[in-house]
């Protein structure tokens, strides 16, 4: 795959991160609702910070090591966060996203992580999806359990802070693959 390719779904346009999102990246995982419910994002959260994060994600697809889309509606301009997976290995990766907090209890995530897992199961042979979020996140754990994913641990992580709470959760290619498509798990 030369590039990442554009999904649909009902309601959303995934589509390759551009340059010129780097401005409406920065607004949007700035705001300290939205970095306190990640494990990566920091804060406070530039234009600079997000332009290279642009830079690395191309980087990181062009190694095979990493997916990331633009969650954007489906007039496709108007960005609302970031989801992808990054490859572990040969046979698991690891989902990851985040939203805007003006789009945060629309279904937004769920549908997008449902596009990208199918795409994603698809199109790599890959056994499993792993998936963590902060303890504090419980609305992220709603997320997970809907597309699937069981609990399969917990632990004390360093993330922007020492000490932090995550659980950690793990979807099998099977269990998806014999759900029908499109339906919750919950």
């Amino acid at each position: 795959m030369n590039t990442l390719p554009t999904l649909l779904t009902s309601h959303l346009v995934l589509r390759p991160l551009r340059s010129e999102d780097a401005a409406q990246i920065a607004q949007l995982a700035g705001n300290i609702q939205v970095a306190r419910n990640t494990r990566r994002i920091p804060h406070p959260y530039t234009e600079d910070m997000a332009r290279q994060f642009i830079a690395d994600q191309r980087s990181a697809f062009n190694k095979g090591q990493e997916w990331t889309w633009a969650i954007c509606l489906k007039d496709g301009l108007t960005l609302i966060g970031c989801a992808g997976v990054q490859f572990e290995d040969e046979m698991g990766g690891e989902l990851g996203y985040w939203l805007g907090e003006p789009y945060w209890g629309k279904g937004y995530v769920t549908e997008a992580a449902r596009a990208i897992i199918d795409h994603v199961f698809n199109t790599r042979t890959l056994w499993e999806l792993n998936a963590r979020h902060l303890f504090s996140n419980p609305a992220s754990g709603r997320v997970l359990t809907k597309l699937g994913f069981q609990v399969v641990g917990f632990k004390r992580d360093t993330c922007r802070e020492a000490g932090q709470e995550v659980l950690q959760h793990r979807l099998l290619r099977a269990a998806w693959v014999a759900q029908p498509h499109g339906e919750s798990f919950a």
